[in-house]
């Protein structure tokens, strides 16, 4: 339990750092999108024909 409590402190600093970072940094620019997170190692989930490689986690609904 005492990991379990050390790595939540270790969370809660990391993300008031990350405030304090962004709250000194006003036009700050996060650039994400395509091809991004396959460089990180992410696995693509479309093929490239653009076609899904597996099926989504989860079904859409049209309302």
């Amino acid at each position: 339990m005492t990991q379990v409590v050390e790595i939540a402190n270790s969370i809660t600093q990391a993300g008031e750092e990350l405030a304090a970072f962004i709250q000194q940094h006003p036009k700050l620019w996060v650039i994400t999108g395509a091809g991004v997170s396959t460089d990180s190692g992410i696995p693509d989930y479309r093929d490239a024909d653009g076609q899904w490689k597996r099926p989504p986690r989860c079904s859409m609904a049209i309302l």
